[in-house]
């Protein structure tokens, strides 16, 4: 029989700081395999001066990364695959590093190579995660994944840009992701493997469902079609401003600088950081209406920046967009995966990234050749009449599933109200 620390799982008061602080570590891989594929986005305007790609040839660099990472998720969207969580990130982070050294080559073939790589590492490490996550700290591990995009994405969008200023070169940001996700491969080896079997012998976690759910819930259909739509919508944004921003900014103002055409990047990335905690404790409802009505506000405001040539106003729309995905994609995956033991939640996880991901380099890729004629900047204001319609089905569902929301939604709201 369990002590009663041990039914509570590693969240139980009598686990050691040390062992606190490994539960930390499958999240903390996983935040960095991420980061490192948003090291070459900071980069496309310089590759598309030395590589002369075009629009087209940005999309194609950038929707590489999303093509190997939907192939992964399906294929990881099985809940057999999730079993050994810790194994999983291992082999991501083992991945990223050898995605690390192809990009180093600086080769138009090297850069489609390390993109693809990047995009199977993130792919590994999505479900594993968040399967990880929920083992180890139940229910508040659900939406690890969604936090590790975001934070991973700034991190990694701050290491390409300012490496690049530094330096002068392209090389110096992916020879420290490399050298730190080494680091970070050795303690998933260690101490995330003994984080993970100490939680599998102490019991579930606290809040840690130990079985799915009855596979159609009343109302759980408009629920996974509301949830989907959020998240496609989240990235279908974030996919905008990444692959066409940086260098509509650099020809619009006619910057060299690396910095300057990542700051809407920035922008987005930070305002998606804030946009999910601000908005994790409110009804899941209002957190889907308020994505819809940044989105709303921030496409125009991003597209009108960008035909004047006005940066405060591109910012602005960046923001704005930044607080929908954060938002939108959180509630987007809570949406799809509540009540999930950690084996399907780990499959659930990387089916909704598959669908996100997917959905936005079918976006990024028709506006690329529909508007790329245009250059960058028309395959953006395409890409944002696209998005335009997607947010007003994402709306419309919302109106239709008014009850579409997350068991104990109401009762979380009473003890706010209260």
């Amino acid at each position: 029989m369990q002590s009663d620390s041990a039914a509570s799982g590693l969240a139980g008061p009598a686990m050691s700081r040390a062992a606190r602080a490994a539960t930390a570590i499958p999240s903390l891989a996983f935040t960095l395999v991420v980061a490192g594929q948003n090291v070459p986005n900071a980069l496309l305007p310089e590759y598309d001066r030395r590589l002369g790609l075009g629009a087209v040839g940005l999309a194609i660099v950038f929707s590489i990364y999303l093509a190997a990472l939907v192939v992964t998720l399906i294929v990881m969207s099985r809940p057999v695959l999730q079993r050994r969580p810790v194994l999983n990130l291992v082999i991501a982070a083992f991945v990223a590093i050898c995605g690390d050294g192809a990009l180093l080559v600086g080769s138009l073939p090297a850069l489609l190579a390390g993109r693809a790589l990047m995009g199977v590492a993130v792919g590994l490490g999505t479900g594993s995660a968040a399967a990880a996550a929920v083992t180890l700290i139940g229910e508040r591990g659900r939406t690890v994944t969604a936090t590790g995009n975001v934070v991973g994405a700034v991190v990694g969008t701050l290491l390409g840009a300012v490496a690049a200023e530094l330096s002068g070169g392209l090389t110096l940001g992916y020879v420290i992701h490399a050298a730190a996700t080494a680091v970070m491969l050795i303690l998933l080896a260690t101490a995330g493997v003994r984080a993970l079997a100490r939680a599998r012998d102490a019991g579930p976690a606290a809040g840690a469902p130990q079985a799915s759910l009855e596979p159609h819930p009343p109302g759980s259909s408009l629920r996974l079609a509301l949830g989907f739509l959020a998240g496609l919508s989240a990235w279908g944004t974030a996919s905008l401003v990444i692959a066409f921003v940086p260098s509509a900014i650099t020809h619009n103002l006619g910057s060299a600088s690396l910095l300057l055409a990542s700051v809407g990047t920035l922008v987005l990335l930070v305002a998606a950081s804030i946009g999910q905690f601000a908005l994790m404790f409110t009804r899941s409802r209002w957190t889907v209406w308020a994505a819809i009505a940044l989105t709303a506000v921030g496409l125009p405001m991003l597209t009108i920046g960008i035909l004047a040539g006005a940066l405060p106003l591109v910012l602005i729309g960046c923001a704005a967009l930044g607080g929908a995905q954060g938002g939108g994609y959180r509630i987007g995956l809570r949406l799809v995966s509540v009540g999930l033991d950690p084996a399907s939640q780990g499959a659930r996880a990387s089916a909704y990234a598959c669908v996100s991901y997917g959905g936005s380099v079918v976006i990024v890729v028709v506006a690329s050749f529909i508007g790329g004629g245009g250059g960058e900047v028309a395959a953006l204001v395409t890409s944002a009449g696209i998005l335009a319609m997607l947010i007003s089905a994402t709306a419309v569902t919302a109106l239709i599933g008014t009850r579409a929301v997350l068991p104990g939604d109401r009762r979380r709201s009473e003890r706010m109200d209260a």
